[in-house]
């Protein structure tokens, strides 16, 4: 009984410690595409595949973050691919960004080709393409 207790609060701790990593780095997760673009240089140019999934609502604990996307629909998607890497993604135009954000494409497996930035995680989406 007291290893299955202790495996839970490891767990648990884990699991805050991700969320702190992820509300400190939302600064980086913010930038607007203009700003990415002149950032730095684009490390690799790439074609990437994974899965969407909304900060809001599949990895935000705060129910006011549920409510958002609920009732206002905005979402800010991010790749996860298999590997267990997460990118923030940006549409290389405001047409692109909306179809990467939109609610439609929450949990769905897509190909996405673009630019990775190492120095924020990021990459600046050129094309994309629903898997499933």
């Amino acid at each position: 009984m007291e290893t299955q207790s202790t495996r839970w609060q490891v767990v648990g701790l884990i699991g805050g410690i991700f969320l702190l990593a992820l509300w400190l780095s939302s600064p980086l997760w913010a930038q607007p595409t203009q700003m990415l673009r002149e950032y730095g240089t684009a490390r690799y140019q790439g074609e990437y595949e994974g899965t969407l999934y909304c900060l809001r609502h599949d990895f935000s604990q705060d129910k006011k973050d549920h409510e958002i996307c609920t009732k206002e629909g905005r979402h800010r998607h991010v790749l996860a691919m298999k590997d267990g890497h997460v990118h923030p993604l940006y549409g290389d135009n405001e047409e692109l960004n909306n179809v990467i954000n939109s609610s439609d494409m929450n949990a769905k497996k897509v190909h996405i080709t673009g630019k990775y930035y190492t120095t924020t995680n990021a990459i600046l989406v050129g094309s994309l393409k629903v898997v499933e």
